[in-house]
């Protein structure tokens, strides 16, 4: 299918440009963006066009909603007589300060966030907008969601046969090497080689896929006691770093936003590391005391 959809886009670069416009979106585009502009000059998507992909999207929100409300299996837990959001904020606070293991995986839930939206924001306006135009999003953007489709399903195979911090040492890998060859201008949008881009969706596509999973499966496994307050720190963080990104989205170049996503994934993958030798020590620690007795 991938090859169908590659094969009608190609044909599409077939223009003759000069050298000239070539260096000229080289250099304005990708990693050489400065401050993005508010309006996309002659990019700008039609007003109508954005009704009907912002109904498109509204329409498929709501049959999912419906479809989650006809197959879930059991009524949804009543809440507490008690229960209120107030309440809910302070055990989220106060279960940062209580276990270490929720403070370290902060960062690298902080990235998860930033990182979605580096994806949705930066890399379709900077590499892709900019450099072929918006009718290509859509195309491009494909590649990300067939391998996050994939990588999603291979990891439920994988989970059970291989321990999580090799996934999440791929996935580290993986986007470590993609964030410098884009800093190190090696991959960027060359008006005769789009297929560079398709490859860095797929590739970010795949670490996406490796993030959400991959994390939403370590809270649910580290934090069997207090799931409730572990994933309301999960959305709150990872809400935070994407809100961030999306904040100074059109105050920053590409190559700065570029290195404050790479800061945060060094800084949150060597902390999930420290999450598991506390994991490991505190499993021997149990080990110990269930032989002792």
């Amino acid at each position: 299918m991938s090859s169908v959809v590659i094969g009608h886009g190609f044909p599409q670069l077939e223009t003759n440009l000069s050298d000239t416009d070539i260096n000229e979106t080289i250099s304005k585009c990708g990693i050489n963006q400065q401050i993005i502009q508010k309006s996309c000059g002659d990019g700008e998507i039609e007003r109508s066009t954005l009704y009907v992909l912002m109904s498109i999207f509204s329409g498929v929100m709501l049959i999912s909603f419906l479809l989650c409300w006809m197959i879930k299996d059991a009524p949804v837990k009543q809440l507490d007589t008690d229960f209120s959001y107030f309440s809910l904020a302070q055990k989220t606070i106060r279960f940062v300060k209580d276990d270490r293991r929720q403070l370290l995986l902060i960062p690298i839930t902080f990235f998860s966030g930033n990182s979605a939206s580096y994806i949705a924001g930066t890399f379709t306006f900077s590499f892709i907008t900019c450099g072929f135009g918006p009718e290509w999003i859509g195309l491009i953007m494909i590649s990300f969601g067939v391998t996050g489709t994939i990588t999603s399903l291979s990891l439920g195979y994988l989970k059970s046969k291989i321990h999580r911090i090799f996934l999440f040492g791929f996935g580290f890998t993986c986007q470590l090497c993609l964030l410098l060859v884009i800093l190190g201008r090696y991959i960027y949008p060359h008006p005769e080689h789009i297929e560079w881009l398709f490859i860095m969706a797929g590739i970010l596509g795949m670490c996406d896929s490796i993030w959400q999973s991959s994390l939403q499966a370590l809270y649910g496994t580290l934090f069997v006691e207090n799931k409730e307050a572990a994933f309301s720190n999960r959305n709150l963080w990872r809400s935070l770093g994407s809100v961030l990104a999306y904040g100074y989205g059109h105050h920053l170049s590409v190559y700065t936003k570029t290195s404050i996503l790479l800061a945060f994934l060094v800084f949150g993958f060597l902390c999930y590391i420290f999450v598991e030798l506390i994991e490991r020590k505190l499993k021997t620690k149990t080990k110990k005391t269930h032989d002792s007795q």
